[in-house]
This record gives C-alpha cells, structure tokens and sequence, in this order.
C-alpha cells in the first residue's frame, strides 16, 4: 500500500496513527478569557544573579564580547 503524503507537516502514514480518538480544542488549552480578573497584578520579579555570575565567568576567561561595557 503506497503511503500518503503529508510532506508539509513530515508525517507518512508509516509513522502516523490513525486510529486514535484523542481530541482537543483551544478551550482545553486556554481557559475562559471571563474567568481572568482584569485587576489582578503580578508581582514583578527578575533574578539577574545566574546573569552576574555568567559575566564574572566570561570575565575570568576572558570570553566576554569586546566593546560591550558590562
């Protein structure tokens, strides 16, 4: 039996099952945009410690990108 082909998305029917009657929606994925409190704030937040630390390495070795002022 020749395989189809699905070339765009690089499935064949080889590799592909056919058989499954798993779905989903983007309702599954998303919840209901009624359900999100406009108000709500997020705390902001950055840890730049892994970033310093990664510099200071870059420095000792001296790896760091030249005419870039860290």
């Amino acid at each position: 039996m020749p395989e189809n082909d699905y070339s765009s998305t690089g499935i064949t029917e080889e590799n592909s099952d056919l058989s499954t009657t798993e779905t989903s929606s983007t309702s599954d994925i998303y919840p209901d945009a009624k359900s999100t409190n406009k108000n709500t704030r997020i705390k902001s937040y950055v840890n730049f410690s892994e970033y310093y630390e990664n510099v200071e390495k870059r420095r000792r070795e001296g790896t760091l990108p030249e005419g870039i002022n860290f």
